[in-house]
């Protein structure tokens, strides 16, 4: 009888940390390479990430029409985690529906509804206020996985996570 408790229990243990292991997953934020953009932020599946140079630190000001077109990366609980960037860098902010949003140095994280596959950046530079968040070779940590390259929609201009973050 002891004997199948101690079988037991250890199947239990290895589950319970298993399962552990499994609810932690894929990283919130990982550094992507991207052949025209060089090192961006994406999601966990590749997805590139935005900032809207209209917030403020720490506050979103997408909302309605603009949050349908720029779906802000959200987590349900917890701490977002980071792949090839210091996760000290990311953070939440709660917003008017109460979700929370995932920020980088503060500076709320979006998706474009224009991005259709890993690696897309159809909104770099749209209306000018709109950016992919461009981490520095010596900034990123680790080896990045390459995102393939896509269009680039609205590239008038390149800029640096370091010029939008002023704004």
């Amino acid at each position: 009888m002891h004997r199948l408790f101690s079988i037991v229990s250890g199947l239990c243990l290895a589950f319970l940390v298993f399962g552990l292991a499994a609810a932690q997953g894929s990283p919130t934020v990982k550094v992507s390479e991207n052949s025209k953009l060089g090192y961006i932020l994406t999601d966990s599946k590749g997805m590139t990430l935005y900032i809207f140079k209209v917030d403020k630190r720490g506050k979103s000001e997408c909302y309605g029409a603009c949050a349908a077109a720029w779906p802000p990366l959200t987590i349900k609980s917890g701490s977002p985690t980071a792949e090839g960037i210091s996760a000290s860098k990311l953070g939440t902010t709660t917003r008017k529906d109460g979700s929370k949003q995932v920020t980088y140095e503060g500076m709320p994280l979006y998706y474009f509804a224009g991005d259709h596959k890993a690696g897309d950046a159809n909104g770099q530079g749209l209306k000018n206020v709109w950016f992919v968040v461009k981490i520095s070779e010596k900034e990123a940590s680790g080896t990045p996985k390459h995102a393939p390259s896509a269009g680039g929609g609205g590239m008038a201009r390149e800029q640096s996570h370091a010029g939008t973050a002023a704004a």
